[in-house]
């Protein structure tokens, strides 16, 4: 008879929970006793990295052991890394566990990456067929919920589309995707977490604005974001916020929203585009306006305030966050608009009724030369302080943070 553990198995797989980033403690601990194997398995061997730049000697050592172990493959690996490096081919025991996974395993997880020293972008048409095969493949397994692309151009739009069981896309880094065509659409992928960076708009669009469907004449949307709960977006251009509009417009679930931009950018149409759809449920908003100057400091913060402003009373939002990434240069002065845009924010976020769950609210400015953005500026150019923030500092219901 098999004596059973004297420390309970949820406590185990706690402990391996906490070990989860330590390997060979992990490894050393699944030794103690054969309870711990399974547990610690499950950690050790849920992530696999495949690259096309050759295999060191530990990588093909793991390689050929999960291949000896084909249920260790298929119980186990969960996440699995490609990182392509240039136009290389895998190696063969690269290909043959690719194959045990799209045959076998339950993956939940595809990170397709371009790490390439040459070439900023790696085109997906140049990569070798039997490479583009076996991905296309892996993306079909049923149990994949999530898969990031990162600085691959032209892949197949109509691969992402065939993802019924996707809940979380990334894009980043990719301006654009070989789009569908009309015999390609079928049931979409309900999109619960997405995350879009640098997705530039350009004549076949970024998959993650939702348009690729428009452009082939299709009036049905690609891919269904009316589930989306969790959305950040990157913003390298002007142009993006219309599109970013546009399927802010599509959602009804939505719960968190990130916008981060990167350049000069005014967020005109982002609190109108949440209100079309009575954003009940959305609890955190991220606002992060980048790399402006004096100059256009004024329009900036005057849309943000006009957007807050369309969402005053249908919303329950409980958290606020404003950054500030301000442009100053050797002869730069204070100026007006600063306390200006204080004064108006302050009395939108804390006017009765206009945000009746906000808890917490949040503005962080940094200062960067304008020359050199590497170059943090410490003296505060622009005077502002928490005072400009008085019903913000004296509420009793929000917590105000203000660096």
């Amino acid at each position: 008879m098999e004596t059973q553990p004297k420390i309970p198995l949820d406590v185990l797989g706690y402990i391996a929970d906490v070990l989860a980033a330590n390997t060979s403690t992990l490894k050393r601990l699944s030794l103690t006793c054969k309870f711990m194997i399974p547990i610690c398995r499950r950690h050790i061997f849920s992530n696999i990295t495949v690259r096309d730049c050759g295999l060191t000697l530990g990588e093909r050592n793991r390689i050929e052991f999960l291949l000896s172990h084909p249920t260790i493959t298929t119980h186990y690996i969960k996440h699995l890394w490609l990182i392509f490096g240039g136009r290389d081919t895998l190696c063969t025991v690269q290909y043959d566990l690719l194959q045990i996974i799209c045959d076998t395993s339950s993956l939940t997880s595809v990170r397709i990456v371009s790490n390439s020293m040459v070439y900023d972008l790696l085109d997906w048409n140049e990569f070798p067929e039997k490479t583009r095969s076996v991905v296309l493949f892996l993306i079909q397994i049923p149990t994949l919920r999530r898969i990031l692309l990162k600085k691959i151009e032209n892949f197949p739009a109509a691969a992402v589309l065939s993802c019924c069981g996707l809940s979380q896309l990334s894009l980043l880094g990719i301006s654009n995707l070989a789009p569908p065509i009309a015999d390609d659409i079928m049931q979409s992928p309900e999109i619960t977490a997405l995350a879009s960076s640098n997705c530039s708009v350009n004549d076949t669009r970024a998959i993650s604005m939702h348009l690729i469907g428009q452009n082939i004449g299709l009036t049905a949307l690609v891919i269904e974001f009316d589930r989306l709960t969790d959305a950040s977006f990157t913003i390298g251009n002007q142009a993006e916020v219309p599109q970013i509009c546009k399927l802010l417009k599509t959602t009804t679930c939505l719960k968190e929203l990130r916008i981060i931009a990167n350049v000069q950018v005014r967020l005109t149409g982002i609190g109108s585009s949440l209100a079309t759809n009575l954003q009940s449920s959305l609890q955190f908003v991220g606002l992060g306006l980048g790399g402006f100057d004096e100059d256009g400091a004024d329009d900036i913060l005057h849309d943000l305030n006009h957007e807050l402003g369309q969402l005053s009373k249908m919303n329950a939002l409980e958290v606020l966050d404003v950054y500030m990434k301000i442009l100053v240069g050797e002869y730069s002065e204070p100026s007006e608009c600063y306390a200006e845009w204080a004064a108006a924010f302050d009395e939108i976020v804390s006017d009765i009724g206009a945000f009746p769950a906000l808890r917490e609210v949040g503005v962080y400015r940094e200062f960067f030369d304008y020359n050199d953005y590497r170059h943090y500026v410490a003296d505060l150019p622009d005077k502002l302080t928490e005072a400009h923030f008085p019903r913000l500092l004296e509420s009793k219901a929000i917590h105000f943070y203000f660096t």
